[in-house]
């Protein structure tokens, strides 16, 4: 398992593969670790694991990888590919899933699809893709990267990021590695890119005519009040739009799913550019996974979201030691964890705008 730094300096550019899995079995769910005290990492998968129903062969021992088509979904009408393409491990300040995590649960709920995109670094090396590959899953590595403005971006299919510089740049940077650029939670406070230079701003103008799609649903935040907004953006700007789990905990990979038709093996990113742009990305929700409106919140938990974007309060968070967040974090973590181990959740998924407030 990776261990955040005691202090927030710049994440290393890379993780090592060595990082990937435990060497020993777990009583998690699908073969993750143990959240502290884990054995010394191997690139081995856990022993004695199986695949899911509707696992390839080549998830059991068998030499060729492939990638395989989910169950088809109703909507599609056919085998369907179910894509995670956003989400984080250990080796984000805020993250705490391994990559064991990622591959099981992947396994678990049939994702054929999932690009690693951690905060300013890259947390899934080539031996990683492999494991990956090995079990029928393609593993895509990405990033998501902080600019000057601290707006952040998602590459696709890049082993390098840039961190701290315009968004223009950062831009550059990923279409230079021949990589898809994704505009992430386009609307959210701090970070979301129309949250901070909105349109009729024209470097963000440009930059929407660059990007490659932009999520209508973000996992981790939720605001119904812009999504004609983002409907209009990608129709303007003609961008598929898909969906982000951006997931930081292992129970929250694959919370939110785009499917997309079976994709060439090994997957390229002019492959996964021309399936998003082939037709209307499907968007899926995890079964019992369910977003709240603010306006549907009780008043005190609309007041207690009002306060974490009040300046003060952002102010005296950021003079929080990291460490002692951290602190904070892995206790409310640890307690999440051994119940996410003894009921792991669901594997069904619905359309992910059904039911959800207007």
């Amino acid at each position: 398992m990776v261990t955040p730094p005691a202090d927030p300096p710049a994440p290393p550019a890379s993780r090592p593969s060595a990082a990937f899995l435990p060497a020993g079995g777990s009583s998690a769910p699908s073969g993750s670790p143990a959240p502290s005290g884990s054995p010394a990492p191997s690139t081995s998968l856990p022993p004695g694991s199986t695949p899911d129903p509707g696992t390839p062969a080549s998830a059991a021992g068998a030499s060729a990888p492939a990638i395989y088509p989910t169950r088809a979904s109703t909507e599609a009408g056919g085998p369907v590919l179910r894509a995670e393409l956003h989400l984080h491990t250990s080796l984000s300040a805020d993250g705490f899933s391994t990559l064991a995590d990622v591959l099981a649960e992947c396994r678990r709920k049939q994702i054929g699809l999932v690009a690693v995109t951690d905060h300013d670094a890259i947390g899934l090396a080539a031996g990683d893709a492999a494991t990956f590959a090995a079990a029928g899953i393609a593993a895509v590595s990405g990033c998501e990267m902080t600019t000057d403005q601290g707006v952040h971006l998602l590459g696709l299919f890049v082993d390098r990021p840039l961190t701290g510089a315009p968004a223009a740049a950062v831009a550059d940077h990923v279409k230079a590695q021949g990589g898809l650029l994704g505009i992430p939670h386009p609307f959210k406070p701090e970070t979301g890119l129309l949250a901070v230079t909105p349109l009729p701003d024209r470097e963000t103008a440009d930059l929407l005519a660059r990007a490659d799609f932009i999520e209508r649903l973000n996992g981790d935040w939720f605001d119904p009040a812009t999504d004609a907004a983002i409907e209009g953006i990608a129709d303007r700007f003609g961008l598929p739009m898909v969906t982000g789990s951006d997931a930081h905990k292992p129970w929250e990979i694959g919370r939110l799913v785009t499917t997309l038709p079976p994709l060439a093996s090994p997957p390229s990113a002019d492959g996964l550019r021309a399936a998003l742009r082939k037709g209307p990305p499907g968007l899926l929700r995890l079964e019992g996974f369910v977003q709240r409106a603010p306006q549907a919140r009780s008043r005190l938990r609309r007041l207690i979201s009002a306060l974490r974007w009040f300046p003060p309060y952002r102010s005296f968070i950021k003079a929080v030691p990291f460490a002692v967040k951290r602190a904070i974090r892995d206790h409310l973590y640890q307690r999440r964890y051994r119940a996410w181990q003894a009921d792991p959740g669901p594997t069904t998924y619905r359309p992910a705008l059904e039911g959800v407030p207007a």
